[in-house]
């Protein structure tokens, strides 16, 4: 992965991708709303807004039915600033064209 970091290009290694999709629901029954991971999530159609769902409820420890409000879903890398080696703009730009140059070596063959 190529990036800028404080103002410098560089290159980094992704570990690992973490994705995240929490839900906000409200309980049938009058057991109020709630902000929970898809995990406690049951429900054999795609998860999207206004599904009725079967999901877990926090004091109960048990599934109600609930209406999904809404759906937030955020990535995070498991890439470290350590691992970053910082490259002028000359050398990132020098290491792109070889990539693109490899890419095009590659697809011709």
């Amino acid at each position: 992965m190529s990036a800028k970091y404080k103002g410098a290009f560089c290159e980094a290694k992704v570990r690992s991708v973490d994705k995240q999709v929490k839900c906000r629901v409200t309980f049938k029954m009058g057991l109020g709303s709630t902000t929970i991971s898809d995990k406690d999530i049951k429900t054999d159609k795609p998860l999207i807004q206004g599904a009725t769902v079967l999901a877990k409820h926090p004091d109960k420890q048990d599934y109600f039915e609930a209406i999904v409000k809404e759906i937030k879903v955020s990535r995070t890398t498991g890439s470290r600033s350590k691992s970053l080696s910082v490259m002028g703009s000359k050398d990132f730009k020098e290491r792109m064209i070889n990539k693109q140059f490899r890419f095009v070596q590659n697809s011709n063959n």
